[in-house]
């Protein structure tokens, strides 16, 4: 964790909470912003809360999608938007900017698969960041809309 963020979870304890079980076959995170972990596939799963979380709680969500792929070596992330809302405007300059140039170099994020929200802005947020990313960091997304199991198998071939 950055140490932005330790002085975050210092200074603001009751904001969120979180707890995490690290080893590389079954990596689990969780705070009030979503949980992370592994499927022995070979990929790592985001579930987006229905919350609207701090966004040091939404960072340290994403933070540590990076520690799970260093820690499997994996490069892919199904993430499950399905009760997500919509990020503000800095989360999503700070994914923009900050996660997705470190996700990439430091975890090898190349990527990833999108069960998305019926929430209209929370979709638009999606398509935006998915353009970018394609664009700037080459990352490979797609959205299925016909659910889980479809994402899963795209994600394994």
């Amino acid at each position: 964790m950055h140490s932005y963020l330790h002085h975050m979870a210092d200074t603001h304890p009751s904001q969120f909470s979180n707890s995490v079980s690290t080893n590389a076959s079954n990596f689990n995170f969780k705070n009030t912003a979503g949980g992370i972990k592994t499927d022995t596939r070979g990929y790592v799963r985001l579930t987006c809360y229905q919350s609207d979380p701090p966004s040091v709680a939404r960072r340290e969500l994403l933070d540590q999608v990076i520690a799970a792929l260093q820690l499997t070596g994996w490069t892919k992330v199904l993430v499950d938007q399905r009760r997500q809302l919509p990020y503000s405007e800095q989360d999503e300059a700070w994914i923009l900017l900050d996660w997705l140039p470190r996700a990439v170099t430091q975890s090898g994020y190349r990527h990833v698969a999108i069960l998305p929200s019926s929430k209209h802005l929370v979709r638009l947020h999606t398509y935006h960041l998915q353009t970018e990313a394609r664009a700037r960091y080459r990352v490979v997304s797609r959205i299925f809309e016909e659910g889980e199991d479809a994402a899963s198998a795209w994600l394994l071939t």
